[in-house]
């Protein structure tokens, strides 16, 4: 560390300093000229004398010159203007002959220069010649960019402005914090000697973000002529991945059917933000304040809007007071106004596409009310239908629009109607958009809401889940500490400039993103795919088939009640006391039926008798192994009893079973020989499946065994029934803890009941484990088989989401247990895996077509009791029991859940093979749009008159071109290519559809025959 500080302190002195200079030269008085002048600047610069150093920096004016004191000893940072070059004058920043002085002027002017290293007050000597152009054309050559095109004093250097703005759009650091910073640069110490240019830099930085956005869109070269289907002196940055009419134009695009309409879709989200308010600032705001944007960006023109607004206030009423029975409108309407006093803007509506581009941005002067969200519709409506050019046939026909907002429910109503009277000529647009409510939000509003505005059970919504207007937020939220205090044409440009760089940002990563998308929707898919149709096998055909044919749309019915296959609707859920004794109720059939002996031959007989007796030593050995500590009286009468009921068992079982088997007499010998000590409920029983194949081979155990793994695969399909019941059961049971126990009495009952039922479970997995494991020892499965119909079962597999909720965040990540998914079956591979739907939402769904593998087990926790419910599943949303339910009605209402479970199932799945099928188009789209674009730009190029724009199109034209091939390496990555000579979009999707769904449909009939 020490030497680290020694070469920093080494820069402070130079061992020429006080040497003759290299040059050899002169000075005035006939003597050397001595080396006295650094730059730290420069890398590795020797110090020089003051003509030296002038002539290596004609170039670098803005290099602070080190000249040594030689009284104090030390290096002082001075100004070029402070050196005196051969002729003994003043140095200064000379313009128009390559760093030189203009031979024809004789005077220079006094100037202000910011750049990278701090503030230089210095002089500086213009051309006069002839062409030299004025004091503005000369500073722009030469890379400074002025305060003021008239007569300007002060300039800033390219690097400065491109370095603030990079730092502005990406850090969000303000113009008065980097400016400070450069003037500590100059004097860390005495910073007010140094003269601050804030004033002059911001209003700089205004118009250098303006101009760079002119470039960058090409509006400044003369690109609208080649781009009639945008708006005039559009500056926006467009979504390369959603449609744009008169642009992008993907074969078959234009005859999408009604089923496969989310491969040409627009899909938006609304969001109002509090945080980018702005202060009134009454007489400290300056009138004069425009944006220079001009309406050409994600904001409105200023004063159209918010004359627009007040006519639409001044018609509608101030209030604008929104009916409605929504728990999220009466939320909404009890936040405080109060708030927002002393505020001009309260905030601001954005519209965005699911790829989360900025659409467009409008100004609240109130709270978030329906004419500001009907401005940044309809403001986003005008990207694509540019103001005179009527409503293109593509945008009314060929393209789908969805849109989310956390109000849907409400401000949808009168849509439709508002807009006719605002904005008539954008109303065929407005009547065909869908809406949802996004998944975060909808748990907020009242019940009918999640069905029918839950983007989970729309058909064509794809896995757009409507949250995507929050990921912008988080980065604008740290500008509105400073915008607040702007003027209004400030701020608009501020905003402006950040939403654009978003957008550019967002370009950028767009393909790294879709594939991304595309290799997580193809997993999900397997997953979603192999779950549901794993049910539709567990169900059997007689059911899902009845389900099938029911329709998948949601219906309000007059009395304003409605109906959705996704809702449990039972009116009347089990009571706690009726589950708990069902429960205790079927565990006593359960055990009349273990005693009681089976119909069959005698050998069959036996083993099945053999089975139980095995079976009850398993769930008699946890309670005889407890430690001596907890042995009690009672314990160690029932612990004798216990083993005295299994000995006289086993006992009169092992005479009938040496009539059958009496190859195992010399086993019973040889264990009675050689282990008198162990417990009876280890004993062994030597059933066909304690022996091994060759064993069992040699003593004639073959049919034998044949038989045992017939009653084995019976006891695992009786396990299994019995694990579902017990965790349907346990699910009411918890939920009745968790919201309806109170108190020490009701919840110690409570957990007493729920511990006895998770025993029960606990029970019928160790029951299952064992026939599992028998088969395995009889050879008629592997454990290492992953098709096998009995995987091996945990706690975890017995998760089960809720029915009677509605759709609970991250459900679409979550899966069912593999206990409700057991069918080993195989598919194709996704990637051209479909399941077909209705193309009318209102005819009944053919959604059966195969089945699949078993899924991977999903990460449930280590106990599934400690399963944490949503903080949105409040037992006050489910319809309230009525008492005590009869077996039929328990039936009903577990018969209702298998049906809810099998429709989410299935919703789910259809969602992300949505998701998947667009994502490919959207790729494609992408590809195509970088490619014409990049075509836009070198048919500019050939028509500039500049040598220097022309350079810069092409320049962009190749950079376009590059974008497009880096979208096609990684569209190739993810599986999939560009569309062949003749194919089209929609036949793409329909081939794999049909070749697919052949073969799943052949793939179930075999299924359903071997099982």
């Amino acid at each position: 560390m020490s030497d680290l500080l020694d070469y920093l302190l080494a820069h402070h002195w130079h061992g020429l300093v006080g040497t003759p200079c290299a040059c050899g030269s002169l000075d005035t008085s006939g003597g050397h000229r001595m080396r006295s002048v650094g730059c730290n600047n420069c890398r590795q610069y020797a110090v020089s004398c003051e003509v030296c150093w002038l002539k290596a920096h004609k170039n670098a004016p803005t290099h602070w010159p080190q000249v040594w004191d030689y009284q104090a000893r030390y290096f002082v940072p001075h100004d070029i203007c402070h050196l005196r070059d051969e002729h003994d004058v003043c140095a200064s920043v000379n313009l128009g002959h390559g760093g030189d002085a203009c031979p024809h002027a004789t005077s220079t002017v006094e100037f202000t220069i910011v750049d990278l290293n701090g503030v230089h007050s210095t002089r500086m000597r213009f051309c006069v010649c002839i062409n030299a152009g004025d004091r503005v054309a000369q500073l722009m050559k030469a890379g400074f960019f002025p305060a003021t095109v008239r007569e300007p004093s002060t300039v800033f250097s390219f690097d400065v402005m491109k370095d603030f703005h990079m730092h502005h759009l990406e850090s969000k650091k303000a113009a008065y914090d980097y400016i400070g910073a450069i003037v500590r640069l100059t004097d860390n110490v005495f910073t007010a000697d140094v003269q601050s240019p804030y004033e002059a830099f911001h209003r700089a930085a205004q118009v250098w973000s303006v101009l760079t956005a002119r470039k960058r869109t090409g509006e400044g070269l003369g690109i609208g002529q080649f781009m009639a289907h945008r708006p005039r002196g559009n500056l926006r940055v467009f979504c390369s991945a959603c449609p744009q009419p008169g642009f992008v134009q993907l074969p078959g695009s234009d005859r999408v059917p009604h089923h496969l309409r989310h491969i040409n879709q627009m899909g938006w989200t609304l969001d109002g933000n509090h945080h980018l308010n702005k202060y009134e600032k009454a007489r400290r705001s300056d009138p004069d304040s425009v944006s220079l944007w001009n309406g050409s960006g994600y904001i409105p023109h200023d004063p159209t809007y918010r004359a627009k607004m007040q006519a639409v206030n001044a018609a509608r009423g101030h209030e604008q007071k929104i009916d409605g029975d929504c728990d999220y409108l009466k939320a909404a309407q009890k936040q405080k106004f109060a708030k927002f006093k002393g505020l001009e803007v309260t905030g601001v509506v954005n519209c965005q596409c699911e790829h989360v581009f900025i659409l467009s941005s409008v100004d609240m002067h109130a709270g978030e009310r329906t004419c500001y969200s009907d401005s940044a519709i309809a403001n986003a409506i005008a990207m694509y239908v540019p103001e005179g050019s009527n409503i293109p046939e593509q945008v009314l026909r060929g393209i789908d629009n969805i849109a989310s907002y956390d109000m849907a429910c409400i401000t949808t109503v009168n849509l439709v109607n508002r807009f006719r009277e605002d904005y008539p000529d954008l109303v065929p647009v407005v009547e065909k958009m869908r809406w949802g409510i996004p998944a975060v939000h909808c748990p907020n509003h009242k019940e009918q809401c999640w069905f029918e505005f839950g983007t989970g059970y729309l058909e064509c919504w794809c896995h757009f889940f409507g949250e995507t207007a929050e990921h912008y937020w988080a980065e604008a939220n740290q500008i509105g500490n400073f915008t607040r205090q702007m003027n209004a044409g400030h701020r608009h440009d501020v905003l402006n400039d950040h939403h654009g760089d978003w957008n550019w940002k967002k370009t950028i990563r767009l393909p790294a993103q879709l594939l991304s998308d595309l290799q997580t929707s193809s997993a999900l898919y397997e997953s979603k795919r192999t779950a549901f149709l794993n049910l539709t096998i567990t169900y059997g055909k007689q059911r899902t088939d009845g389900w099938n044919a029911l329709s998948r749309s949601f219906r309000r019915h007059p009395d304003k009640s409605f109906e959705s296959v996704y809702r449990h609707k039972t009116k009347k859920l089990p009571s706690k006391d009726a589950v708990y004794q069902a429960l205790v109720q079927d565990e006593l059939r359960r055990a009349e039926k273990g005693l009681r002996p089976i119909e069959g031959p005698v050998s069959v007989s036996v083993l099945d008798e053999g089975l139980k007796i095995r079976d009850a030593q398993y769930v008699a050995g946890p309670f005889m192994a407890l430690p001596n500590r907890d042995h009690t009286k009672s314990y160690e009468r029932e612990l004798a009893s216990r083993r005295s009921k299994l000995i006289v068992r086993i006992s009169k079982w092992r005479r009938q079973q040496l009539e059958i088997m009496p190859c195992v007499a010399r086993k019973l010998e040889a264990t009675a020989d050689s282990d008198t000590d162990t417990p009876v409920e280890h004993e062994t029983l030597w059933l066909p499946s304690d022996f091994d194949h060759e064993e069992r081979t040699t003593l004639g155990l073959t049919e034998l065994a044949s038989h045992e793994s017939r009653l084995l695969e019976g006891e695992c399909h009786d396990a299994i029934e019995a694990i579902k019941a017990c965790t349907r059961q346990l699910d009411v049971m918890r939920r009745y803890q968790k919201d309806r126990a109170r108190g020490q009495e009701q919840n110690s009952r409570a957990l007493t009941e729920l511990y006895t039922a998770e025993r029960a479970q606990e029970q019928h997995l160790l029951h299952y484990a064992e026939a599992r494991a028998g088969l395995i020892a009889l050879g008629f499965m592997s454990a290492d088989d992953p098709d096998t119909e009995f995987p091996e079962l945990t706690k975890a597999d017995t998760y089960r989401k809720a029915t009677e909720d509605g759709r609970n965040i991250g459900d679409s990540r979550r899966e069912d247990g593999s206990l409700w998914a057991r069918a080993g079956l195989r598919t194709g591979p996704v990637h051209g895996c479909t399941i077909s739907n209705s193309h009318d939402s209102e005819q009944p769904s053919t959604a059966l077509k195969v089945a699949t593998k078993a899924t991977p087990q999903p990460k449930a926790g280590n106990n599934c009791r400690a399963r944490k419910l949503s903080s949105n599943s409040r037992w006050l949303w489910l319809p309230k029991s009525g008492g005590k339910m009869s077996e039929d009605e328990m039936k009903a209402w577990i018969d209702e859940g298998d049906r809810v479970q099998w429709f989410r199932a299935e919703a789910e799945m259809m969602r992300f093979r949505e998701q998947l099928e667009k994502r490919e188009i959207e790729f494609l789209r992408v590809i195509e749009s970088h490619t014409k674009t990049g075509n836009v730009w070198r048919k500019l190029a050939e028509q500039q008159k500049l040598p220097g724009q022309a350079a810069y199109a092409r320049r962009q034209a190749a950079m376009w071109h590059r974008m497009a091939d880096d979208a096609t390496k990684k569209l190739r990555k993810a599986g999939y290519g560009l569309l062949a000579d003749g194919e089209d979009i929609v036949g793409r999707i329909e081939s794999r559809r049909a070749a697919q769904d052949q073969y799943m449909k052949t793939y179930l009939a075999q299924s359903r025959v071997s099982a």
